[in-house]
């Protein structure tokens, strides 16, 4: 019975020191293939320890990067920064608006129950009120003033301050008077 022993190596450029196996490494037979692994084929030594050795020569090394290698990278990361916080700065406003927008949105029909169930129209209506009594989903807005027949209701989100001042005025950006 004669043994052959297959090994096949990877095209990388192996580093100068003791051989190392890149691959599969094989004891076949004449009669019949048998895989064994590299720990059998290197008589007991684990099949690890090339890797290992590997590593701690790599650690070993006085090997690192250039001055000039991190100075590129912190450069890109620099540029990167530029382009990305314009634009979150940009999207986190336009969300600050858009909140306190929905904000007095949601508060019009919940004065608007509160002034039906009441005889003296939008007078004693608060924050505390509407969400006690019509809607707990009313939230970070101020009613400021509420008379029988007018109201004026506002929310600040973040730098975005926004009003409705009566049932037919539109929202607007600003705080109530």
């Amino acid at each position: 019975m004669t043994r052959a022993l297959r090994v096949r190596y990877s095209s990388a450029r192996r580093p100068s020191g003791p051989l190392q196996f890149r691959g599969a490494c094989s004891l076949a037979d004449s009669d019949t293939t048998s895989t064994r692994s590299t720990a059998t084929a290197q008589n007991g030594v684990q099949e690890g320890e090339p890797k290992l050795d590997a590593i701690r020569k790599r650690l070993q090394a006085n090997e690192g990067f250039t001055l000039i290698e991190l100075l590129v990278v912190i450069i890109i990361i620099g540029i990167l920064l530029a382009i990305a916080i314009p634009s979150y700065l940009k999207f986190k406003d336009r969300a600050n608006n858009a909140a306190a927008q929905a904000n007095v949105r949601a508060s019009i029909p919940g004065l608007e129950a509160y002034a039906a169930d009441h005889v003296g129209g939008y007078t004693g209506a608060t924050s505390a009120a509407l969400q006690a009594s019509y809607d707990a989903g009313i939230k970070n807005i101020r009613v400021k003033t509420a008379s029988s027949t007018t109201y004026c209701v506002d929310s600040t989100v973040g730098n975005s301050v926004y009003k409705k001042a009566g049932p037919g005025a539109a929202i607007t950006s600003g705080a109530c008077p």
